[in-house]
């Protein structure tokens, strides 16, 4: 089955699958530019960001952190990243800290997660 190539603006990545549709449609024109140094980790990084929750929704849930810290091991193998070996996640069922206090009273928390960005308008 011969996928779509809709017609239109894009700003995606190069991948195998993309290049392999391109090829696919030769009645069409591709259009492709170089990433600017500058805007490279960013593009990279929501690229990985993205394959990475698919992968994460298929495994099953105690597989999660041990892909998480081989991902993170692949990276800290690279000379001038071994500081990302700190960063290895604990198989934990409390996972997530979510306060740190010295009261016995805690926090109020806002609805909005504090890793979420929202528009908050009055």
């Amino acid at each position: 089955m011969k996928k779509n190539l809709p017609v239109g603006l894009y700003e995606q990545l190069l991948d195998d699958e993309l290049q392999q549709l391109i090829i696919s449609h030769p009645e069409l024109r591709a259009v492709l530019r170089q990433i600017d140094d500058e805007s490279a980790p960013h593009a990279y990084t929501q690229f990985v960001s993205m394959l990475l929750e698919q992968a994460l929704r298929i495994v099953q849930k105690e597989e999660r952190v041990p892909l998480l810290n081989r991902l993170i091991d692949l990276l800290a193998a690279k000379d001038g990243l071994e500081y990302l070996q700190r960063r290895r996640l604990f198989s934990s069922d409390k996972p997530l800290l979510i306060e740190v206090t010295n009261q016995k009273s805690t926090q109020l928390r806002p609805v909005t997660p504090l890793n979420s960005s929202a528009l908050l308008t009055g």
